[in-house]
């Protein structure tokens, strides 16, 4: 998806008849909520089908907190949250739509790009090898297979167990 989409709720005044014990009454409270900011972004998850054929889900995120305001598209999260099923009216229909309600969140480090793969004419100074004490490229050429000697067996009495 795309950065963050900054929305601003308005605030409102929301009237509730209670009964009160102490006057034997019912009274009315009204609580005023203030105008708050929310995020929503869409989130690509990446995966594969029962086929092995990659697919991609896409999830609308939904932050009443500060949770998204550092991510960027492109980002990598990792997301905690719970999902809530909506409806609204658009055009005379109404519609359904499910959001995850974002809780906590974290931007991961990207993941690093494949390493190119090594050609079998490699150069000679990548072909040297490394001594393990010095921790420098040795010059000593590697023996041909042609050249390997083989161990000559050990009698019965030079084994050392």
């Amino acid at each position: 998806g795309a950065d963050p989409k900054t929305h601003t709720l308005k605030g409102r005044t929301v009237s509730q008849e209670r009964y009160d014990v102490a006057t034997d009454e019912v009274v009315v409270h009204e609580k005023t909520t203030d105008e708050r900011q929310i995020h929503t972004v869409g989130l690509a998850v990446n995966g594969r089908d029962e086929n092995g054929l990659e697919i991609t889900r896409w999830h609308r995120l939904v932050d009443f907190g500060k949770h998204l305001t550092g991510c960027h598209k492109g980002d990598r999260l990792k997301v905690t949250g719970f999902f809530r099923d909506r409806t609204y009216l658009k055009d005379g229909e109404e519609k359904s739509i499910r959001e995850l309600i974002v809780t906590a969140s974290e931007i991961q480090p990207k993941r690093p790009a494949p390493a190119p793969e090594t050609t079998p004419a490699a150069p000679k100074a990548a072909r040297r090898r490394k001594t393990e004490s010095t921790g420098r490229t040795s010059s000593k050429s590697r023996r041909r297979p042609s050249e390997t000697v083989a161990p000559e067996p050990l009698d019965a009495d030079e084994i050392p167990f």
